[in-house]
């Protein structure tokens, strides 16, 4: 089961990747557009999974979760203008910085250390991402821009996600619908 879903996760999350640079390559859909679609399927669909009891709504304070909600809408949108932007390549190295970014703004922020095996894995990530922006021939400004952006912003929400998890004993799910 656990398997089939890390399967079903990885697939679906190419081809949603795949679909949106075909999208914005062959038919300039406008980008807001595209996000809002995204938000709209993704409110459709925890809707469902409500109405078959399987997501239950829990009662929280909605100002204290505006800011997570609009870094939410933020990263996703950041994040799609850097695929719009850069090659697939590029837009999936600027991805993986979000790992190094949640441990650094961890540690400024909330002080939070993390192993020698964890800051091994993020140099590894870093080599990765320095060999790909030498090589990648479809490198712009905007693209970069909106690539660091997009990852300091998932980060932040990231973090806020965890925070509001234990604030409000919430799970991903739940934290999704507001």
């Amino acid at each position: 089961w656990v398997l089939s879903s890390v399967l079903i996760n990885i697939v679906s999350s190419v081809a949603v990747i795949q679909l949106n640079k075909f999208i914005y390559i062959n038919y300039r859909f406008p980008n807001m557009a595209l996000t809002c679609l995204h938000f709209v399927v993704t409110f459709v669909g925890l809707l469902v999974y409500f109405w078959l009891r399987q997501l239950k709504v829990k009662r929280v304070p909605v100002l204290k979760m505006l800011p997570m909600a609009f870094s939410f809408c933020g990263f996703v949108v950041i994040t799609n203008y850097s695929l719009q932007y850069n090659s697939i390549g590029t837009y999936q190295c600027f991805k993986s910085l979000t790992t190094p970014s949640v441990v650094l703004l961890s540690y400024i922020f909330y002080n939070k250390l993390c192993s020698w095996r964890i800051i091994l894995s993020i140099v590894t990530v870093l080599v990765g991402i320095y060999v790909n922006s030498m090589y990648d021939l479809s490198f712009s400004i905007v693209g970069t821009l909106f690539g660091i952006a997009g990852a300091l912003l998932t980060s932040i929400y990231l973090i806020w996600v965890s925070e509001k998890q234990k604030e409000f004993g919430l799970n991903s799910q739940q934290l999704l619908f507001y």
